[in-house]
């Protein structure tokens, strides 16, 4: 038998937002104040995780208070309408946690897809199904991108104690708010279910990074109750609670397809000499986009 304390969702406060994904604490009696902490990934202006360039979360803030990772769901050339003060309008409420992609729309509060990473295909087919973006549909490609290179932003604010871990955690898993169960799972991934099903579906020949003699576990289920489709193993939760997790490599489509086309470009510069001046040029801007 499980013992389930909290049952309700409660619903996250997006009302002030921009036109990018934004990690955000949810709202606490009296609200507290944010932490001033602001990441964009792919620009220059991306501020240092060096703890004694950034604010820290462990001492001298409030508590309670999580990161802001700003990350463009758009591409840079894209246009939109600028407030006052400078912000643009956000057109979603997905963001990344600890534990994967989650939709804060008070209609969602959903986790996105079984991984800790979100495809685009996933993103895709929630906002068509859920509608729950303004104005025109994400740029799914670029969002899931960002998207996992937030979630290597969090693990290093957390590995750096920049950032508090309970706060990080308890955001999606909240102590008084989680479901506790016995169940199998994967510990490389953090993949929950059957035992039979995970024998027979996820240790496969296509599988070559998780094992099903190392890696098959038994133990605590933590479910959140707030977040649905939140299902994380409790040995799987401590060792990111550490900053021990390995959430492995993110294999980025656009950046192998920008490799490829840089090392022909390399052979092209080294054939043609005459021309090894304007290769080399155009060399330098490929690199530039990686």
């Amino acid at each position: 038998m499980s013992d389930m304390t909290c049952h309700s969702k409660i619903p996250v406060d997006t009302s002030v937002y921009s036109n990018h994904s934004q990690i955000s604490a949810p709202p606490l009696l009296p609200p507290s104040p944010p932490s001033g902490i602001i990441l964009q990934s792919e620009t220059p202006s991306t501020q240092s995780l060096t703890p004694s360039l950034t604010p820290s979360l462990t001492s001298g803030s409030t508590p309670g208070s999580t990161p802001s990772l700003t990350t463009a769901s758009t591409p840079p050339t894209s246009t939109s309408t600028q407030p006052v003060g400078g912000m643009s309008e956000k057109r979603h409420h997905v963001e990344m946690t600890l534990f994967g992609a989650v939709c804060f729309h008070p209609k969602c509060m959903t986790r996105l897809g079984r991984n800790f990473r979100v495809c685009h295909e996933t993103l895709r087919t929630h906002f068509h199904k859920a509608n729950c973006y303004t104005g025109e549909s994400p740029d799914c490609t670029n969002l899931a991108r960002d998207l996992c290179k937030d979630l290597s932003t969090l693990q290093k604010l957390l590995q750096k104690g920049v950032a508090s871990a309970d706060v990080m955690v308890e955001r999606v898993l909240p102590v008084n708010c989680t479901k506790r169960s016995k169940g199998s799972y994967c510990l490389k991934c953090g993949l929950v279910g059957r035992p039979s099903a995970l024998r027979n579906q996820h240790y496969t020949d296509q599988n070559k990074k998780c094992r099903l003699t190392e890696h098959l576990g038994d133990g605590t289920i933590l479910t959140g109750t707030t977040i649905d489709k939140v299902k994380i193993p409790e040995e799987v939760v401590n060792l990111i609670r550490k900053g021990e997790f390995d959430y492995g490599d993110h294999n980025d489509p656009k950046r192998k397809r920008i490799s490829v086309r840089v090392q022909s470009i390399e052979e092209l510069s080294c054939q043609a000499s005459g021309n090894n001046l304007v290769s080399l040029v155009f060399l330098d801007e490929i690199q530039s986009m990686m």
